[in-house]
């Protein structure tokens, strides 16, 4: 018997390795994701601007890493610096320090841009906020005067037209790297639920436009992971005490189907002796023999070493 509808993942080529850089944006979701992707020995970036749920400022702030003007959009507040364009956790003490902590993310970022295999983005919602005084939609609003800012809800052509061109100048400066969008499945509950559906409802026509513009290059595709989430699992105990961010089971399951869809059996049998390795590293000896102590340390000393030279391309 039957209890649930199956999600169709669809087939990628180019399968990801250990040698594979990969770079993660987007909402937190895409922070989870990418932290299983670390914790799994590869090469990742993930958000260096901070965790962003809008396409906008998201978009915008990939063109402005190839670009050579400073991001000028700070402000002060309680006596610290912060800009529009990233999140609160990005700040400093003077707005000199905030500009080269900037410069210094552009740099990392567009190298990773410019030799990452893979490029996953996950949209979290469309609804936006527009500065008034600043005029852009900001990534973050920072706890910021709600009066400072009109919430709105983004066209689909307009968040269309700035993914197009930050699409091509990607393929411009990395002419192999694959993109994959997904869609958060996180609820965003206090917009309401009606509202939320709506917004995600323009994220995935804002990824079907994108994937038909560039359908002839094939390097525009879709996980579903909102779908395995909301359609598959459909039941609040994957989630979190707030019901609304998927629970560490629900990570877990979005991971298992990950690993198949991207990884071929080598990589995941890796996967899997990396675990177990850090698993023995983790153990804690449960006695105060010397003797047994100083054996299991060799024992484990010989087996990390004999991991890294076998997997040199894994980051342990």
């Amino acid at each position: 018997m039957k209890f649930k509808i199956d999600t169709l993942i669809p087939l990628f080529d180019k399968k990801i390795t250990h040698p594979s850089e990969i770079t993660f944006l987007g909402s937190c979701f895409s922070d989870d994701i990418g932290f299983k992707f670390e914790n799994a020995g590869f090469d990742v970036i993930s958000n260096p601007h901070g965790t962003i749920f809008h396409p906008i400022p998201l978009a915008q702030n990939i063109i402005d890493t190839f670009s050579d003007d400073c991001c000028n959009s700070f402000f002060e507040s309680q006596s610290s610096y912060f800009s529009w364009n990233c999140s609160t956790l990005i700040n400093a003490q003077t707005e000199n320090d905030l500009a080269n902590k900037i410069r210094n993310i552009k740099l990392k970022f567009s190298e990773y841009i410019v030799k990452s295999e893979y490029l996953f983005i996950t949209f979290g919602t469309s609804f936006a906020y527009w500065h008034t005084e600043s005029k852009q939609i900001v990534a973050n609003c920072h706890k910021q005067n709600p009066k400072s800012f009109v919430k709105e809800l983004s066209q689909i052509e307009e968040m269309t037209k700035i993914w197009i061109d930050t699409l091509k100048l990607v393929f411009e400066k990395n002419p192999n790297i694959q993109i994959v969008f997904t869609v958060s499945p996180v609820r965003h509950s206090k917009d309401g639920l009606i509202e939320n559906n709506r917004s995600k409802a323009r994220l995935f026509e804002l990824i079907s436009n994108l994937e038909a513009y560039f359908k002839d290059s094939s390097k525009v595709k879709y996980f579903p992971s909102y779908e395995l989430i909301i359609d598959e699992l459909r039941d609040y105990r994957f989630f979190k005490e707030d019901l609304i961010h998927p629970n560490e089971q629900a990570v877990n399951y979005i991971w298992e189907k990950i690993k198949h869809a991207f990884f071929e059996e080598q990589t995941i049998k890796t996967i899997q002796e990396l675990e177990k390795l850090k698993q023995l590293i983790n153990h804690q000896v449960l006695t105060a023999n010397k003797s047994q102590i100083d054996l299991f340390e060799k024992e484990k000393e010989k087996k990390i070493k004999l991991f890294t030279e076998s997997n040199p391309l894994v980051k342990f």
